[in-house]
């Protein structure tokens, strides 16, 4: 089984996509200690962690605790509470890769003490500025348009394709980045997108990128790609392999 966990607005859009596609979609309601635009997304909920669990704030978790029943035992809380400005909003949006991970300078502790080597970096919305695939391989790539976290990620961890900035929505902001556009399967080798690939300016080059890896992509409508938080993919298989 494999669920994945979306925002609340990205539910009522792809719910049905994602069950078509084979998901458990999960919603993730709205919490009013994020600003606005992003107040369900993944990326500013969650954290998911080297060994497989996943880092939650543990007031949203309390409030929520149905969301999480599926995968309740591989649930890690991080107790302290963001203000809704930046940057006391990002503690868990953080980029891992293997066991470093990239992220700003006010990263949660706890993500710090669960990685190998911390590499900070300017842009605190680390992981919704990149789509990283193949990141448990030796061949990983990272896609950004955020030249910091491009130069730090060629340097300590693999590959960059680096793209152009806007071409992505995001209600409230100018405009949107690529890792909340997408969410990234690694059992499957599959590269989810919250809207139609082909729209965003260099859709063509990481196409090419992609399907040069074996990746699968699939675009889940045919609208510009909206940038809702990302997603996690939580698959039982997986859990259970990186926990026992």
């Amino acid at each position: 089984m494999s669920y994945v966990f979306i925002s609340e607005r990205a539910y009522a859009a792809f719910a049905d996509a994602f069950r078509r596609a084979g998901y458990v979609p999960i919603s993730l309601p709205a919490w009013e200690r994020l600003e606005n635009p992003a107040r369900d997304h993944p990326d500013m909920l969650l954290c998911p962690l080297p060994d497989g669990s996943i880092l939650v704030y543990g007031a949203y978790y309390r409030a929520n605790r149905d969301c999480f029943a599926a995968i309740d035992n591989w649930i890690r809380l991080y107790e302290a509470v963001p203000a809704p400005v930046y940057p006391d909003d990002i503690a868990l949006n953080a980029l891992i890769c293997e066991k470093t991970a990239y992220g700003h300078l006010k990263t949660a502790e706890s993500i710090k003490k669960a990685v190998s080597a911390f590499i900070p970096v300017k842009q605190g919305y680390a992981r919704c500025s990149s789509l990283l695939v193949d990141n448990t391989g030796d061949r990983p790539l990272l896609i950004t348009a955020d030249q910091g976290i491009a130069s730090a990620f060629k340097a300590y961890s693999g590959e960059v394709l680096t793209v152009s900035s806007g071409g992505i929505r995001l209600p409230g902001y100018g405009f949107g980045f690529l890792g909340g556009a997408s969410v990234y399967d690694r059992l499957q080798k599959r590269a989810i997108f919250f809207g139609n690939l082909s729209s965003y300016p260099d859709g063509q080059a990481i196409t090419a990128a992609l399907t040069s890896r074996g990746i699968e992509i699939l675009s889940l409508s045919v609208n510009t790609l909206w940038d809702c938080g990302g997603g996690v993919v939580v698959s039982d298989r997986a859990l259970t392999d990186e926990l026992e």
